[in-house]
């Protein structure tokens, strides 16, 4: 039989093509799981700083409110999260006593931390109150570097035994509040918040007098009072919704993918203070659930606008994000209970889309359980 080399030709040819396609196509589906997996990372990037920079907002927010000046917490927050926390916890102890920024001591140059420093904020930060009872052997920071660090003069002043105990109604105030958060018994707690209200309505009672004989009245709250009630309000807040807190109110374990949630308790925390402490119209605590609230709004805002990103590839896209409706069908919705908080969605308005996020916490104003833009 003869040898047919056009049909060989032919056959190797088809097969060779067909090998071609076969790695054309393993190559595009590579390239595409690539593709896919550069989103994915690009994503969680954007979220990472996007938590970051809520972070800083709000930790450099505090530390302004708590009296530190924008030199000393530009050199605190250069320290991280540990000697961050420290400054706050220490600074809430110093209102009232002494000027906070007297704890710090800028660099002359440069430095870094003193090593006894880093031994105050680790002693602190796991409990021991008292660790300035004795003057430590190196002195201050000017004496044993220059670097930015602790005023260890001072601290041992701060940290000195009070010698009488405070009776003023804010003081009492920050003990109740502080109790709320160390306990989880219904009773105490029904017992806490009475009293709670009880000395809130005496102490408005006192100030409608006051405004009403002199036109003006003295703040009711010092920081400590402030930052005690919001810590119990927040955890409290938080727990609600299911996260896990420790004893100052900071989530344990991860916040990612429940971004709407945590925002959400805490424009909940605004509301319950504003409901409490706000009638007593004192200006701090009033810039205090501010900035909660404004911190909550815009944290809301970013959370939804990355969920609409994400929901453009269908890999990324999240449970959260709803079907765009109008606002008619909005309001329907709502009423029936179509939204669990964190839900994000986009309504249609004359020709107009705007976002919405469904946080279940009634707007002071409106009422309406969601913010928008």
């Amino acid at each position: 039989m003869a040898f047919n080399l056009g049909g060989f030709i032919g056959g190797f040819s088809s097969k060779l093509t067909e090998r071609i396609e076969d790695e054309e196509a393993r190559l595009e589906k590579r390239l595409e799981e690539e593709r896919q997996l550069a989103m994915r990372q690009r994503a969680a990037r954007a979220a990472d700083r996007e938590k970051e920079k809520a972070y800083v907002e709000e930790t450099s927010g505090m530390l302004s409110m708590l009296g530190y000046n924008d030199e000393i917490i530009g050199e605190i927050m250069k320290k991280g999260k540990g000697a961050t926390k420290f400054a706050i916890s220490t600074g809430e102890k110093a209102l009232g006593k002494m000027d906070v920024n007297a704890l710090w001591t800028l660099p002359s140059v440069s430095g870094n931390m003193d090593v006894d420093d880093q031994k105050i904020i680790d002693e602190t930060l796991t409990g021991e109150e008292r660790v300035m009872q004795t003057p430590l052997t190196t002195g201050t920071i000017e004496k044993t570097g220059g670097g930015f660090g602790l005023n260890q003069e001072m601290f041992t002043q701060l940290y000195a035994s009070p010698n009488e105990y405070e009776t003023t109604f804010s003081a009492r105030l920050a003990k109740i509040s502080q109790q709320k958060v160390r306990t989880s018994n219904p009773e105490k707690l029904k017992a806490l918040e009475l009293e709670e209200n009880q000395l809130l309505a005496d102490l408005k009672r006192m100030k409608d007098n006051e405004r009403e004989e002199t036109g003006g009245n003295t703040p009711s709250f010092t920081y400590g009072t402030i930052a005690s009630a919001t810590t119990a309000a927040r955890k409290a807040k938080l727990n609600s919704v299911g996260f896990k807190t420790d004893l100052e109110g900071n989530i344990e374990g991860e916040l990612e993918g429940r971004e709407g949630a945590y925002y959400s308790a805490e424009l909940d925390t605004a509301n319950y203070l504003n409901g409490t402490y706000g009638a007593l119209q004192d200006p701090t605590m009033a810039d205090n659930i501010k900035t909660i609230r404004d911190n909550a709004i815009r944290g809301l805002m970013q959370y939804g606008r990355r969920q609409v990103a994400m929901g453009m590839d269908p890999e990324l896209k999240t449970s959260y994000l709803k079907d765009p409706v109008d606002k008619a069908t909005l309001a329907d919705n709502v009423n029936s209970g179509v939204y669990k908080v964190g839900d994000v969605i986009q309504v249609t308005d004359k020709g107009r889309t705007y976002l919405v996020v469904y946080t279940g916490v009634p707007d002071p104003e409106t009422g309406a359980p969601f913010v928008g833009e």
